[in-house]
């Protein structure tokens, strides 16, 4: 396990246990010089995705953004992606949970676009077609711990694999 996978476990760990303890946004502590770069969305009540904790300080602390915990502001009834100039090279890594219209989960923007540029699949923004795998969204509309719970589940998976 080398220096950068403990920090990236690290970044996405401990940003997971803010995300569940609600004490994300201490914006007099916040340093836009010491930050760690991980995968962890976060949804603010005007319907824009931020990856990373910095990112969310950011918006929070300098923009006066309110983050809509329950992601329901950030969950449009189809993604629109934006094919023509879609290219994977450059995809910046996230764990935001997509279901297809064939049952299959996946996680990331970059597997989704790709998903439906390259492939030709279909997004299931209800999750019923993954009913069994992801959360249904009126769910996590109900009770956000689910998609904390989602992201432990993912934090524990990451530790297994560096270990």
């Amino acid at each position: 396990m080398g220096p950068k996978a403990v920090l990236v476990f690290a970044a996405v760990c401990s940003g997971l246990a803010m995300v569940r303890s609600q004490a994300i946004m201490d914006c007099e502590n916040y340093n836009p010089n010491i930050c760690f770069s991980d995968v962890v969305p976060f949804c603010l009540q005007n319907g824009t995705i931020v990856i990373s904790i910095c990112e969310a300080k950011r918006a929070v602390c300098r923009e006066n953004a309110q983050l809509d915990e329950t992601f329901a502001a950030c969950r449009p009834q189809q993604p629109n992606f934006d094919c023509d100039n879609f290219n994977p090279m450059v995809c910046s890594k996230d764990t935001i949970p997509f279901c297809l219209t064939d049952g299959t989960a996946i996680t990331g923007r970059c597997e989704a676009q790709k998903a439906v540029c390259k492939e030709g699949k279909t997004i299931d923004p209800s999750f019923k077609a993954c009913d069994k795998i992801s959360p249904r969204s009126e769910d996590l509309d109900n009770d956000s711990s689910k998609l904390a719970a989602s992201l432990s589940t993912l934090c524990l998976i990451f530790i297994s694999l560096l270990l």
